[in-house]
């Protein structure tokens, strides 16, 4: 992509900074004080010039982070430093050909982010306050909220074979776990013995969370020590849990959400697999229900072991 002709007159323009600079530097040891106090003026207009670039390169990120195209940044930057002015001297403002900017100012126009008036024939243009972009996301967020159940629906009722995603890496795993931790009532299976350091912090997020009464959690231990330490620092009236007898182990985590289950592979190969069916989750569910009844509560798993 070439460089625009305005950007390497300011890179021609920071070189001959730089170059007198480095005069001066050589120059330093004969310099008398006004030649100082015009050293010392180099450098404040080279670090002055570096701060202007930046600024515009933050402020137009910003603007297409929100949804503007880099051109239509371009241009509502170019018209915020000028206030009201022409198409032409908004092109050359924001490095842009004048067919280019009579294209982006309409559209611009179209969105409320600047206003057109006309004078003596000639169509002049000008910002509106920035704080019309928070009300315009405001309108669009709204409208979202009001749409997304919608959307919700309609996936439901289009989608009739399960849906099966695998998320690798920790990365995947975390957000698996995130998203299991937002719903109001989980059934869990799994043991922390497995549970690679990499998310010991996860326990303590879920201990948080459960302490919260955020969500209301059904846990199914093994007889690890570190099971049942969770499992006791976590009990109330939205935590119950139970431990499944010495025969069985559990390999790999696990959890059963809205019409979701949720297997995680959290020692050494770091995935997960969501599958999202409610047949298949019913299912699941039936036999959580069935190992539910053949454990061993906690609190009563615990008194028979310091007994």
């Amino acid at each position: 992509m070439p460089i625009p002709k305005r950007t390497m007159v300011t890179i021609t323009k920071i070189k001959s900074a730089i170059s007198n600079v480095r005069i001066y530097l050589r120059l330093s040891l004969s310099m008398t004080i006004n030649e100082y106090i015009t050293y010392f003026q180099y450098k404040f207009a080279l670090w002055r010039l570096f701060v202007i670039i930046s600024d515009n390169m933050d402020l137009k990120s910003s603007l297409i982070a929100i949804g503007m195209e880099e051109k239509e940044a371009k241009i509502y930057l170019a018209l915020l430093d000028l206030g009201t002015a022409k198409v032409q001297d908004i092109a050359l403002k924001a490095g842009i050909k004048r067919p280019t900017a009579y294209v982006v100012l309409e559209s611009l126009f179209a969105e409320n982010y600047i206003t057109k008036t006309f004078k003596q024939n000639r169509v002049l243009y000008s910002p509106e306050k920035p704080d019309i972009l928070l009300r315009a996301l405001k309108q669009k967020e709204d409208l979202l909220e009001q749409t997304i159940p919608l959307l919700q629906a309609r996936m439901k009722t289009s989608s009739v074979r399960p849906r099966v995603k695998i998320y690798e890496g920790k990365g995947g795993v975390e957000q698996v776990y995130d998203e299991i931790y937002q719903n109001q009532s989980v059934c869990l299976f799994g043991s922390l013995k497995n549970l690679s350091e990499e998310f010991v912090g996860r326990v303590d997020t879920l201990k948080k969370i459960i302490k919260s009464e955020k969500i209301h959690v059904r846990d199914l231990l093994t007889e690890d020590p570190k099971d049942l330490d969770f499992g006791l620092a976590s009990v109330g009236k939205n935590y119950e849990a139970r431990v499944i007898g010495r025969e069985f182990d559990l390999y790999s985590d696990g959890a059963l959400y809205d019409d979701k289950v949720a297997i995680l592979s959290i020692k050494n190969d770091l995935f997960a697999v969501v599958i999202e069916s409610k047949e298949v989750v019913d299912t699941f569910r039936s036999l959580f229900e069935i190992v539910w009844k053949m454990s061993t509560p906690l609190e009563e798993f615990s008194k028979s072991k310091r007994s």
